[in-house]
């Protein structure tokens, strides 16, 4: 189900209608995106990743630490010489069981933008929104419909009982502050064949035609490019900003810049 909106209020009640029809779940998780017609991407399939073995990426991230931790980071080494990584991945049991090696390192690349094939969410619908409109101060580039998606956790769970798995990694993780700024869960579509684990594509669609759980376990709502800067503006008076759900000094420029265009729109 898709739902067109281009007011706050208009936004809150199809959350809220959702809510009511999805009582049974334990959690709803929202994805903003500025784009309408972008389909849900792990920034790996973005980059053209479609698939790859664990032990390939984990061992090409693992070569990166050392510069990182240069900048203050304490990452740990875990590939051993001759032996590779010090993980077993072709142990089924720890990935089924939501034990994903180093994910503290795996959230910290995924919010500085590296390939990641972690899919970030977050508990608020309000935080979603925002992500579905920032794109609205980029002035000189054309805007777009954003849309924001909610999933039940119904659905999550029904999605882990095929061959393809999706694992969701919670709140609580010790990473960058981002993390805690805006109320970050992850979802990680993967599959375990010829015994090793491989990050794969995530296809929405596809899993809503192979999944059990039917009617309102997915809600898609479609915000109207003209309305992304008054929005923008509701979710500042609650202090949902670029500066508060990035907290770095660039954002806080962006944060400046939107107080920039909303004092010239006054004006003019």
């Amino acid at each position: 189900m898709c739902v067109l909106v281009k007011s706050l209020s208009e936004y809150i009640d199809a959350v809220n209608e959702f809510r009511k029809n999805s009582e049974l779940s334990k959690t709803i998780l929202f994805r903003g995106q500025s784009n309408a017609d972008w389909s849900i991407q792990s920034s790996l399939e973005r980059a053209g990743v479609l698939n790859i073995l664990f032990e390939e990426y984990y061992k090409t991230i693992d070569c990166y630490k050392p510069e990182f931790n240069a900048y203050g980071k304490n990452f740990k080494r875990n590939v051993k010489f001759p032996n590779g990584y010090n993980f077993d991945f072709s142990d089924y049991n720890p990935i089924s069981y939501n034990q994903f090696p180093e994910i503290e390192y795996l959230t910290y690349l995924r919010h500085h933008g590296f390939p990641s094939p972690l899919i970030d969410f977050t508990q608020s619908e309000y935080i979603a929104l925002f992500f579905a409109c920032e794109n609205a101060i980029n002035v000189n580039k054309a805007n777009t419909n954003g849309k924001i998606f909610a999933l039940n956790s119904n659905l999550i769970d029904a999605f882990s009982c095929g061959y393809k798995e999706f694992h969701r990694i919670g709140h609580y993780v010790d990473t960058d502050p981002r993390h805690i700024a805006q109320q970050s869960e992850y979802l990680i579509a993967c599959c375990f064949s010829s015994d090793k684990w491989m990050f794969v594509p995530f296809d929405l669609e596809q899993n809503l035609r192979d999944s059990s759980v039917k009617g309102n376990s997915v809600l898609e709502i479609e915000v109207v490019a003209s309305a992304k800067m008054e929005l923008l503006q509701e979710l500042n008076k609650m202090n949902i900003n670029h500066f508060t759900l990035y907290r770095d000094e660039d954002s806080l420029v962006k944060k400046m810049k939107f107080d920039f265009l909303q004092k010239q729109r006054r004006l003019g």
